[in-house]
């Protein structure tokens, strides 16, 4: 499992829009509000931070973009 974070670099260090999902927990267990939730211990949970999510999606797609024009170039000839 992963959940989006705030972000770490842009458009600013730590931007985030909302208080849902996961960083609501975080949020309440920084204040002292949330000091116990039940869980499965052995379960993961990947936080990845929104900007990062941004740009690698961007990456794939530029990617993704660049085998297409090369494989229909060659098709071509």
């Amino acid at each position: 499992m992963f959940a989006v974070a705030p972000t770490v670099e842009e458009p600013v260090p730590g931007w985030i829009d909302n208080i849902y999902g996961p960083i609501a927990i975080v949020a309440g267990v920084g204040c002292g509000v949330l000091r116990v939730a039940h869980a499965e211990p052995r379960n993961i949970l990947d936080i990845v931070p929104a900007d990062t999510v941004t740009n690698c999606i961007i990456a794939a797609a530029i990617s993704s973009r660049k085998r297409w024009v090369t494989i229909s170039a060659m098709i071509r000839d």
